[in-house]
Order: C-alpha cells, then structure tokens, then sequence
C-alpha cells in the first residue's frame, strides 16, 4: 500500500509528507485524523461516514492511488465455526459469479 500510495503523489508531482503512518484500523485513522494533519488511505464508502460524522476533521483527497486492488480479506482461526466455514466459503465462490 505504501508504495502505491508514494507512486500516486510521485504521478501527481508531490512529494510524500515528513511523517507518514501506517494502520489498517479505520478507528484509529479517524482519530488520528481528529487530533493531527495526517493523511490515510480508505474506501469512499468510509470516507463518507468520516465525512459526515466529522465535516471539519476529513477531507477527500482526489489522488488516484494505482495498484490498489478492492477487495475482502478473511482472517481466522484454525477452528473455524461451522457459520465462520459457510461464510469463507462464500466469500471464495463470489468473485468467481460475478466474473461470469
């Protein structure tokens, strides 16, 4: 992500802010974002909830961030639950319907 994110503001002509942060927790970039200028990266459904609940906190920056493929990740443990099973499973048999 971060590599991606730094060949966005190279195409665009800026070069990366001094202090750059990582987290994949959007409650943490949100109160980052509340307490300090910071920059994170996040889906425009996000974005727009952040906007929303805080108009003066969040901004959307129109930079194309390339090489950034949407997606859904699945975390889980070894004893996955009957229910936790279904679900991966069809999290799996998905993309391959709607690319048909």
């Amino acid at each position: 992500m971060r590599a991606s994110l730094e060949a966005a503001f190279a195409q665009a002509g800026l070069g990366m802010p001094a202090a750059v942060m990582s987290s994949a927790s959007i409650l943490i970039n949100k109160a980052l974002a509340q307490q300090s200028d910071c920059l994170f990266v996040a889906s425009l459904n996000v974005l727009r909830e952040l906007e929303q609940a805080e108009p003066d906190a969040v901004r959307h920056l129109p930079l194309y961030v390339p090489h950034v493929a949407p997606g859904v990740g699945m975390l889980w443990v070894d004893d996955a639950t009957p229910g936790v099973a279904v679900l991966m499973d069809a999290l799996r048999i998905a993309p391959r319907r709607i690319q048909n």
